[in-house]
């Protein structure tokens, strides 16, 4: 794991660490380090070790929006996954109702061809015959 020091390497601040801390410090230790700096290293106390710690914060930050993130795409590829499948069952279930359909869509197509067929013969015949229908 990378410490607080090597996270946010500044070679000033790196050799200022080396020469009073030589090991690699968590961030409490470098919280407590900051605070026990000297007054007359206070530029470094607030410049260095301010920044480190505010940088420290936003990566916190960030990993937690990355972690929402995370599962916000977790989420929304199950929903892919279950609109995938019911798309998938929508189409059969349009492929298998064509098939059913298709053999009653062709005889209704037939009925209506020969009704139209009698219905013209019908149709010509009264013209011919020139009867006419009785109460209407």
């Amino acid at each position: 794991m990378t410490s607080s020091a090597e996270k946010y390497h500044n070679p000033t601040t790196s050799n200022m660490l080396e020469e009073f801390l030589p090991w690699s410090p968590s961030s409490a230790e470098l919280a407590n380090f900051c605070t026990a700096i000297p007054p007359f290293n206070s530029h470094f106390n607030h410049t260095h070790c301010g920044q480190a710690e505010s940088l420290e914060t936003k990566v916190e930050q960030l990993q937690e929006q990355l972690k929402d993130v995370h599962a916000k795409l977790e989420g929304l590829n199950a929903d892919m996954e279950a609109i995938e499948e019911w798309v998938n069952k929508v189409s059969s279930w349009g492929t298998s109702l064509t098939k059913t359909l298709k053999p009653f869509i062709e005889q209704m197509q037939t009925i209506e061809e020969r009704s139209a067929g009698k219905i013209n013969t019908v149709k010509a015949w009264i013209e011919e015959t020139g009867v006419k229908e009785k109460g209407m």
